[in-house]
């Protein structure tokens, strides 16, 4: 992975959410640069707004996590398709 691309990795996450800490820890293993965003924790306006534009981006509601590395996306917890997303 470019260290260019290691810039445009996002994590949307709940605080709460046992696949989202799992998410996580796996792009901390594998020493995967990345932002994460709770969603949970947004003002009400600005999750809203954000969750449409995901919703935009993936073509349905989003569930979380949901990982995205410039136009690919993994919705969900699953390592073979983050490795194969990433290039890892």
């Amino acid at each position: 992975m470019s260290e260019s691309d290691t810039q445009n990795v996002t994590l949307y996450a709940l605080s709460t959410c046992g696949w989202c800490k799992m998410t996580r820890g796996w792009l901390d293993e594998n020493h995967v640069e990345y932002e994460c965003i709770y969603v949970d924790l947004m003002p009400k306006e600005e999750r809203e707004a954000l969750v449409a534009q995901i919703q935009e981006r993936i073509g349905r509601r989003p569930a979380f996590p949901t990982v995205f590395c410039g136009d690919k996306f993994v919705v969900g917890f699953n390592k073979d398709q983050l490795k194969e997303m990433l290039g890892l």
